[in-house]
């Protein structure tokens, strides 16, 4: 019963909540991380372009993996390696 809080519950690590007014947070997506924060953004950040992070539920920016040596992605909040294309002859990654 969540009726007469005196405050509001904090989403834990691994989870988030985007939208005002909810009764519950939900697991964080692939392609990210959910620390605990209080920011209005829901605490959702994505990989940085050149990660990725196939897993849901992660709390920490050490979930996000780098492509491998030889490959690059400019996406970010990548959920797979497949983005993470061979570069091109005259280049190097």
């Amino acid at each position: 019963n969540l009726t007469g809080q005196a405050a509001c519950v904090q989403c834990p690590a691994g989870e988030f909540q985007p939208e005002r007014g909810q009764t519950s947070c939900d697991l964080c997506a692939a392609g990210g991380y959910c620390e605990v924060t209080d920011d209005c953004g829901g605490g959702f950040t994505p990989c940085l372009a050149g990660s990725y992070n196939e897993k849901t539920g992660s709390s920490s920016p050490d979930a996000c993996q780098q492509c491998p040596v030889g490959t690059s992605s400019p996406i970010a909040g990548a959920v797979s390696s497949e983005t993470c294309a061979s570069c091109r002859a005259g280049t190097f990654g």
